[in-house]
């Protein structure tokens, strides 16, 4: 994959959502002895279990207050509103591993940085994947200026001490860490499954109930929209909206299937958005390619790259590469927590001001090549293709770092 780029990927297009149960649970819905019992589409009735065998539900209570939530997310989150960067009060602060101190300076860019104990960012890990800190330790020392490496976080996250390290895992932390050299990096690697996929409510309600947490989260993972059901992706919608009310910044793969395909019951084909990258609440990071793999040339679309719009959210009015980004955006907001403001947040609504801004050198435009879909007789296999300006499959393009660090940061 080669340079990385941001963008709506598919659908791109707490605080004050929490109730209590007794408000949720109205009286009379208990199901009498009489009641017909109906079986869900797609599920088998397996009758009645042993008493003593263990039965694992997962539920989840109607939230409130998810109106006045998006609003609070969008004062926050523009760069217009009057509360710009002025996420809700959570406080964050914790102690930390910090790497050594001194200047820097980072690829492609003239600009020397420090880092402040303030800066931190994260990266998130399911599936039984981990890390092994040898491997980081050599990544490090070939790529990573020799910086002394160390990730670290609650309960010591993400080492693998028998057997081999993941792919994904290893991938993730090598590259958040050596883009955002310097930068204090935590680890949460999440234990167990939501049928058989990654448990992204859990990880979410463990950072719903955490005072302190990095500002950035890089995310390289994602399922299948119509894998999940429409209760469960609004849940986990409403833990985002919550991280992105407190400042947080969540960015998701956008995915390797490019605008994806499914065969419906009519016997066509539809595209198959991938979620959490379909959130309007979060920024999905996607890839590209180079036109000569060979050369250090002009950028195009990677094929597998994924891109699109959601079946599931309406498309908000703004629109191995993710953890690069994400070490981009920590050294971001190092250079803001230096000048005395707040962290980016919920980076989507700014991306897109900037162009209105007349500051879309930010990105290196890209606006060749497309990427796959479905092998059938209407579209031959193409997704969404690029052109110049935004697109479905690249966003705004590839980061300009050293221009995004200007029109982002402390003017």
């Amino acid at each position: 994959m080669g340079t990385p780029l941001l963008g709506p990927g598919v659908g791109i297009p707490a605080v004050l959502a929490l109730c209590a149960a007794a408000w949720s649970c109205a009286p009379g819905l208990a199901l009498e002895r009489d009641q017909p019992f109906r079986v869900p589409p797609g599920w088998a009735h397996a009758g009645r279990v042993d008493p003593g065998h263990p039965v694992q539900l997962t539920f989840a209570l109607r939230q409130r207050g998810t109106v006045r939530l998006a609003r609070l997310v969008e004062a926050v989150s523009d760069p217009r509103s009057p509360r710009y960067a002025r996420p809700s009060a959570c406080s964050l602060g914790l102690s930390f591993h910090r790497y050594v101190q001194g200047q820097r300076s980072l690829v492609r860019s003239p600009l020397p940085y420090t880092v402040l104990q303030s800066s931190r960012s994260t990266w998130t890990s399911f599936l039984e994947q981990y890390f092994h800190q040898a491997d980081l330790a050599e990544f490090m020392q070939l790529f990573g200026s020799a910086l002394p490496p160390h990730a670290g976080g609650p309960g010591g996250g993400g080492h693998q001490g028998h057997g081999k390290a993941g792919l994904e895992a290893s991938l993730d932390v090598e590259y958040i860490m050596s883009t955002g050299a310097n930068v204090s990096t935590w680890v949460f690697s999440n234990a167990g499954r939501h049928e058989s996929q990654e448990p992204f409510l859990a990880w979410l309600l463990l950072l719903s109930n955490m005072s302190a947490l990095p500002w950035v989260h890089s995310v390289s993972y994602g399922d299948d929209e119509d894998s999940l059901s429409y209760a469960y992706m609004e849940r986990v919608n409403t833990e985002f909206m919550k991280a992105a009310a407190r400042g947080l910044t969540i960015l998701f793969a956008s995915g390797d299937d490019g605008a994806g395909c499914r065969r419906v019951r009519s016997g066509n084909h539809t595209f198959r958005p991938s979620f959490p990258a379909s959130s309007p609440y979060v920024t999905t990071v996607g890839g590209t390619s180079f036109k000569n793999p060979f050369l250090v040339t002009e950028e195009v679309t990677d094929y597998i790259s994924g891109g699109g719009f959601s079946n599931v959210f309406p498309m908000p009015e703004y629109q191995a590469s993710t953890p690069v980004v994400a070490g981009m955006v920590a050294l971001i907001n190092d250079r803001r927590l230096q000048r005395g403001l707040a962290p980016l947040g919920f980076l989507n609504p700014a991306l897109y001001q900037l162009q209105k801004q007349g500051l879309g050198d930010a990105f290196y435009d890209v606006i060749q090549g497309c990427h796959l879909s479905c092998l059938d007789g209407t579209v031959q296999g193409q997704g969404f293709c690029a052109t110049p300006a935004w697109d479905p499959v690249t966003g705004w393009g590839t980061p300009n770092f050293p221009r995004l660090l200007l029109a982002l940061g402390p003017r």
